[in-house]
């Protein structure tokens, strides 16, 4: 598992909400668990807003 810095999650967390992807199609895309999107700022599980 790859560490990031805090910029790095808050890019990350950026180009998720950009997408236009559910979190869970995001997380697969980026090989990233899951349950670090499901708490996203402005979005829901689901993609919707």
């Amino acid at each position: 598992m790859m560490c990031r810095s805090s910029e790095q999650w808050l890019a990350l967390f950026d180009q998720c909400k950009a997408s236009g992807l559910t979190q869970t199609e995001f997380a697969k895309q980026h090989r990233i668990d899951p349950s670090y999107t499901y708490n996203l700022p402005g979005t829901n599980s689901d993609g919707s807003k």
